[in-house]
């Protein structure tokens, strides 16, 4: 059974602020309230503000049958078994380290972690349960009760709680106690249920078995159930449970360096040589014990005799905490009395791989060398130089000390024996390693600082998690730090790889691991491990599989590690990690008074040499300013803070960063003090919560105002979060920011967007009587849906009906709540619209101006809009009009505007005159206007007609203009126009060599700048790139799939395509496609040109006279043309070409001749010099099939020509004849 504690959302401590669902706690949610009882040890660091959120473990516990033994007994002998239990059951609970919170009747409530966490909670306060039946069992004997008599349900769970300071004591709150109840409450007796993020906490420690599916009582849902079954004789968290390793990555250079300090220190005169030392910090799960475990084998494998100590375990009876001490004089026993230096060397190291904690028969717990005894253990310093008596005083001391028994001498006197039997290992530079000596107690840590200051060989690599009080003061101060720090994000994934294979996990969410792991190894691993026990992923074929649709999110043990360590700072650092924690990763400390801390400075130095923060460095606010290390624990310090003590710092951050920092800022933490509020609370530092959202909502919209043109997607952000932070504005308020919302999408390139933006905008405008905003609206959705070039059929019809509307209202003059809609904003300024200059050129671009402007534009866009629509009779009147209407008012703008929705209505060949009569027009008024993307347009446009008119000089000042502007206004709405065209005119050119990198340079602009089409128009210009050269060979399987999804639009290019490779079947299934719909399904936009080009010469392949006919009274219209593609993607040179191959196909000589001659000429004009060399060689063999003179010279003329520019498909059609 999987384990359903892997989440589909993040949990509560990786949530930076989410909105308040403002509900009250539901009536039955069960609390455990406390008072302090004497002699009770209580740590209330955590409870700052009187309220804290916390992940505690609850363990609940109830008698079986109680209630029918009371009714049997009398009620003082029922006292005296209630007494007998509890007290045998709060040993129980306290040796393992929980705390009871309360006695009900017969049953007791426990926690662990609610003061003072540990990252093993859950562990033991499962050990603490099954202790619990114990001591049930226990009971009986002694009170003359019947063996079997007393017996427990006991019930396991872990979450999220609230803990509530109440007098003397406090109070735990949430369903995770409830459940813990109820879990209980479904045990059967004798049996222990643990909740699923239990399960999931300690699974590493206990065996497991599933118990099915529970339904308690208040749950929607069953919960998942499991029993613990027995203790794994060696607990080890993250993957190597499963069998899963990865190897070292992303620490060699520290390696390195690590060993490049084992070199003998050359330091001149006897005696002078020093112990080296370096202390290892890093938070837990980054990889300090990995990194050591690879120290010691690379140092064994060269030779070095390898110590491996760690400081904080069971020390077996080790008198005054010396543990360590022993584990490291046992490994140098060991390593005497190996065969070898190396094979010591290597024992150690395969001790340090083992774990480190010195499992029997390693070199780190060897049993003492010799037979027993004190002379056993004096026998090898005496025969290594030390005198009789001084190597019986260091046995003496050593034997002491492994076994346990009370030691009498003084420190000085112990270290110096010690020492003295460490000293004399022998072989090269010895490594010593001691891990988590932050767990060192005063003795150990004075040991350490013995040996580190008197003179001896070797390293003495110490590793530990940041504390304070290692790197601040006492005997270790000095020791010199390597903050060890996460991996980056490529040896992240690279360990993700490693741990479950290439490919396992799709890359997305790969790419999850690495933002909510932060680099952590351990992170990784649990992270990997929720998913694998929640069945996401599934062990198949030697490998794995993901099977599943969720957010990666760390699991409840990753919280507790970083719990635990916040709970062990210092009062002064924690204040400072938690408050800290309000602005976020990064934070000025300037800030911290306002956040409640006066004097940081000493925590400041002591957080940062313990490696918890970084800095000073400067920062977003202020110069000075400091990072935490690990962002895992500034999300545990934040989510530590009661929602109301969140609510409050925001408020008073933002007040502190009002005079100093950006509008984005103040806003922010405005919104997210909001979004902290308990729904019960009235009022947010004396101020209603309707305000302070009004306020944030303001300086919201001033940032976005700020951002609109350099980052037009932040400022779409900052608007919602406006919109969403103040849903009861007034009407016009909110129709401000949804139109400036929808122009702040359109900028930023999400169109569609933008489009069901503008009209929200529009629906708003109508509700609340403000025609002016209905134009801009109207006008926004108009232009972004002809931007997008998604189809009509579906986004047409919304945007007539707001067209019609806005022109209907006959008020758009915007005389009525333009003043509202421009409303200041806090600290000056004014919203992106028509009176701020952010919002100008969206005015210009959108129509928000007043009179004829308006209703001009309103024309114009409703006759572009429906000509795209197929009305182009009513399309082009109206646009007309909008002309006369606008040279008639004498705006330059409206000219430019209306001129280019005019041109919509004139799309056919026949009107190319008048078309480039207007972009005239167009481009003159435009340049009038300080609008770029006005003046962009029309150029673009230029380019486009001046292109199909072969006027080449026109054509290139209209592209050098269009790319200056698209390249300064800088947008990624344009960005791809300059990449497309350069690829265009490459193939035109005839310049293949460069085509290819400049086809991938579109491609990659186009997709960063999210631009639909790119991957169709990639396709088609690798289309003709392989029609001219055969170098593109990749595009056939492209246009193959484009044809499977949108036949009708791309069987023209399968059957080009094959009929140019000579695969006849394939090119006439595909000219099928058009020819049994008598070609009526050609597209009748922009692309039919092209369209028409390619089929003919497919038809001219493998098609019938009369099918070629058919097409060329189609392409008919176009003669005298150049065939250019959308908006520049593909120039395919004189359309004459395409006519005169389908008409000598058609059996139509003469008149082939004529339009292949025209097409020669074109092309040559152009410049079009593969195009120009492909027709000389039709012209060629069409004048010889007919016996013409001049057909010799033209066809030696273009096989010249094809080899010089690599034309291979032409060179083969002439080998061929």
């Amino acid at each position: 059974m999987p384990f359903p504690c892997v989440r589909r959302t993040p949990p509560w401590w990786q949530r930076q602020c989410l909105p308040s669902s403002r509900e009250p706690v539901p009536p039955g949610t069960k609390t455990a309230s406390v008072p302090r009882r004497g002699g009770r040890r209580r740590h209330y660091r955590s409870l700052v503000g009187g309220v804290a959120r916390r992940v505690v473990s609850v363990v609940f516990a109830d008698l079986v049958g109680f209630t029918a033994l009371s009714e049997r007994l009398d009620a003082e002998d029922v006292a005296r078994i209630q007494d007998e239990f509890f007290a045998r059951a709060t040993a129980a609970l306290q040796e393992h380290g929980g705390v009871v919170e309360k006695y009900i009747g017969d049953a007791v409530m426990a926690t662990f972690g609610v003061a003072l966490a540990s990252d093993d909670d859950a562990v033991r306060a499962v050990r603490a349960a099954t202790e619990l039946r114990n001591a049930a069992r226990r009971t009986e004997a002694p009170l003359g009760l019947v063996a079997g008599t007393l017996d427990l349900r006991v019930g396991v769970n872990t979450g999220e709680v609230v803990v509530s300071r109440v007098g003397d004591g406090w109070r735990v709150t949430g369903d995770v106690v409830n459940t813990a109840a109820r879990l209980q409450a479904a045990a059967s007796p004798g049996e222990v249920l643990l909740g699923p993020e239990t399960a999931f906490g300690v699974a590493h420690a206990f065996a497991l078995e599933p118990a099915g599916e529970v339904t308690l009582r208040g749950k929607a849902q069953p919960v998942s159930v499991w029993r613990p079954v027995g203790r794994h004789a060696v607990a080890r968290r993250g993957l190597a449970a499963l069998g899963l390793h990865a190897p070292t990555l992303g620490r060699g250079r520290i390696l390195e360096d690590l060993l490049g300090r084992l070199a003998p220190a050359d330091v001149p005169g006897p005696g002078a040589a020093r112990r080296r030392a370096v202390l290892v910090v890093a938070p837990p799960g980054v990889g300090k014990s990995r990194l050591a475990e690879e120290v010691c084998l690379r140092a064994a494998a060269a030779g070095h005799p390898t110590l491996v100590a760690r400081a904080g375990g069971a020390t077996g009876g080790t008198a005054g905490g010396y543990g360590a001490v022993a584990q490291l004089v046992r490994g140098a026993l060991a390593v005497t009395g190996a065969g070898s230096t190396a094979e010591a060397a290597t024992a150690a190291g395969a001790a340090c791989s083992a774990g480190h904690a010195g499992p029997a028969g390693s070199a780190a717990s060897a049993p003492p060398a010799g037979p027993g005894g004190q002379d056993g253990v004096a026998a090898w310093p005496e025969g290594k130089g030390f005198g009789a008596e001084h190597a019986r005083t260091a046995a003496g001391h050593v034997r002491a000390l492994l076994d346990g028994r009370t030691l009498t001498a003084e420190p000085a006197d112990l270290f110096t024996s010690w020492v003295s039997v460490l000293d004399a290992v022998p072989g090269p530079e010895p490594l010593w390693v001691v891990e988590d000596v932050h767990a060192a107690g005063p003795d150990l840590r004075a040991f350490l600082a013995h040996v580190l200051t008197d003179p001896g060989r070797g390293l003495v690599v110490l590793t530990a998690r940041p504390d304070a009080s290692l790197t601040d003061a006492g005997p270790l101060a000095t020791v010199p730090v390597l903050h060890l720090a996460a991996l980056d994000g490529h040896d992240t994934e690279a360990l993700v790889h490693s741990l479950v294979g290439p490919g396992a996990v799709p890359e997305r969410y790969v790419r999850g691991i690495v933002r909510v792991s932060g680099g952590n190894p351990l992170f990784v691993e649990e992270l990997l491990r929720s998913w694998i026990l929640g069945g996401v992923l599934r062990p198949r074929e030697g490998g794995w599989v993901f099977d599943g649709e969720l957010e990666p999110a760390l699991p409840t043990t990753v919280h507790a590690i970083y719990q635990a360590q916040l709970d062990r700072l210092a009062p002064g650092s924690r204040a400072v990690v938690e408050r800290g924690s309000v602005p976020g990763t990064t934070f000025p400390s300037a800030a911290l008074p306002a956040l409640g801390v006066d004097d940081a400075s000493p925590a400041l130095d002591a957080l940062t040499r313990a490696g918890l923060l970084s800095g000073p460095h400067d920062g977003l606010v202020l110069d000075t300013s400091y990072s935490y290390r690990h962002a895992l624990l500034r999300d545990t310090a934040y989510a530590s803070l009661a929602r109301g003590q969140r609510a409050q710092l925001h408020a008073r951050f933002a007040e502190w960063v009002r005079e100093r920092g950006p509008a984005e800022l103040v806003g922010l933490h405005l919104a997210l003090a909001l979004d902290s509020l308990p729904g019960t609370a009235a009022d947010l530092d004396g101020r209603q919560p309707g305000d302070v959202a009004d306020e944030a909502a303001r300086w919201l919209e001033r940032a976005a105002a700020e951002q609109l043109v350099p980052a037009p997607q932040r400022a779409a952000e900052l608007l919602g979060k406006a919109l969403d932070v103040a849903p009861g504005a007034p009407g016009l308020v909110r129709l401000r920011r949804t139109l400036a919302r929808a122009e702040a999408l359109r900028r930023s390139g999400r169109l569609a967007d933008a489009m069901v933006t503008f009209r929200d905008g529009g629906t708003l405008a109508r509700e609340v009587g403000a025609p002016a905003g209905l134009a801009e609206a109207a006008l926004g959705y108009e232009n972004a849906l002809f931007a997008s070039r998604l189809p009509r059929e579906t986004w047409g019809e919304d945007g007539l009906v707001l067209l019609r509307a806005a022109l209907e209202s006959g008020q758009v003059d915007g005389a009525e709540g333009t003043e509202n809609l421009g409303a200041p904003l806090p600290g000056g300024g004014t919203p992106p619209h028509a009176g701020s200059p952010a919002g100008a050129a969206a005015s210009t671009r959108t129509g928000a101006a007043s009179g004829t402007r308006a209703e001009v534009r309103l024309l114009a866009a409703l006759g572009r809009a429906l000509v795209y629509s197929g009305r182009r009779g009513e399309g082009v009147a109206a646009a007309a009009e909008a002309v006369r209407l606008a040279e008639a008012a004498g705006d330059a703008a409206a000219v430019a505007e209306c001129s280019l929705a005019q041109r919509a209505g004139l799309a056919s060949p026949a009107h190319l005159g008048e078309r480039l009569a207007g972009l005239d027009r167009a481009v003159a008024a435009a340049a009038l206007t300080d609008d770029g993307e006005l003046q962009l347009e029309a150029a673009r446009l230029q380019l486009v007609d001046a292109l199909e008119a072969g006027d080449v000089a026109l054509a290139g000042e209209a592209q050098r203009r269009a790319t200056e502007l698209a390249t300064h206004l800088g947008r990624p709405l344009y960005l791809w126009y300059p990449p497309m065209w350069e690829a265009m005119h490459a193939l035109l050119a005839g310049s293949y060599a460069a085509a290819p990198g400049l086809i991938d340079a579109f491609s990659e602009q186009a997709h960063r700048s999210h631009y639909a089409d790119a991957g169709m128009v990639r396709t088609i210009q690798l289309l003709e790139l392989q029609l001219m050269t055969g170098g593109a060979p990749q595009a056939v399987a492209e246009v193959e799939a484009l044809a499977e999804e949108a036949p009708d639009r791309w069987s023209f290019a399968v059957a080009v395509v094959h009929a140019r490779a000579g695969d006849a079947v394939a090119a006439r299934r595909a000219l099928d496609r058009y020819t049994r719909a008598d070609l009526k399904n050609v597209a009748d936009d922009l692309s039919r040109s092209t369209t028409l080009a390619y089929l003919a010469e497919a038809a001219t392949a493998v098609g019938t006279p009369q099918e070629c006919r058919g097409v060329a009274q189609l392409l008919q219209p176009w003669s005298g043309h150049v065939v250019v593609l959308g908006s520049g993607a593909l120039c395919l040179g004189a359309a004459d070409h395409f006519l005169g191959v389908a008409l000598r196909a058609a059996g139509e000589t003469d008149a082939a001749v004529r339009h292949l001659r025209a097409a020669v000429e074109q092309n040559d004009a152009l410049g079009a010099a593969g195009r120009a060399a492909w027709s000389r060689a039709e012209l060629g063999r069409t004048m010889r099939g007919d016996g013409r003179p001049g057909a010799t010279e033209l066809l030696r003329r273009a096989r010249a020509d094809a080899v010089a520019l690599g034309l291979a498909p032409l060179g083969r059609a002439l080998e061929q004849g």
